[in-house]
């Protein structure tokens, strides 16, 4: 009888030890199925992440290639103003892009600005005050024209504004001294 017990207790001990060690294999295969499943999430997040940069991306290019598109149309629209504006005999290619450039805006090209504009700067002396800017020691000429074209003509206002343009420039060169 002590023999049996003993025999049924052993098998009970073998039959626990059979049952630990599969729960240990079947917690081990577990974890393992885990960290498969953490690291394929892990590979979904990096993924999603580059999925959305390379979305920004390409939203980015798609801007940047809109804004370039939009530049050429208005340099194309300011050329086609320029020569417009050249067929009605303003000869002045200088004065014209300065005054189209004054007269673009984001509906394009006012040519209607234009015309009154250069009709009336045509009435000004543009060689003399040219030249007097230029004894003044203003020598950029296309720098004068814009001045001359966005004061519609005033020589005392261009002064001003090449004045505080030649400043800013000098003072930008300047070294700064510290107190």
């Amino acid at each position: 009888e002590a023999a049996r017990k003993a025999a049924a207790a052993a098998e009970a001990a073998h039959k626990e030890a059979e049952a630990a060690e599969a729960a240990r294999k079947d917690e081990a295969k577990l974890a393992a199925e885990l960290a498969v499943a953490q690291a394929a999430e892990a590979e979904a997040a990096e993924a999603t992440t580059k999925l959305k940069e390379a979305e920004a991306a390409r939203k980015a290019a798609e801007a940047a290639e809109a804004v370039q598109a939009a530049t050429r149309d208005a340099s194309a629209l300011k050329e086609v103003a320029a020569a417009e504006l050249a067929a009605m005999g303003f000869e002045d290619a200088e004065l014209v892009r300065g005054v189209v450039d004054k007269n673009t805006g984001a509906e394009g090209v006012n040519l209607e600005r234009c015309v009154t504009a250069l009709t009336a700067l045509s009435e000004v002396e543009w060689d003399t005050m040219l030249d007097d800017l230029a004894e003044m020691g203003f020598d950029d000429r296309a720098l004068n024209i814009k001045m001359l074209v966005m004061s519609d003509g005033s020589i005392n206002k261009t002064v001003k504004q090449l004045v505080n343009t030649k400043e800013t420039k000098e003072a930008a060169k300047q070294p700064m001294e510290l107190d």
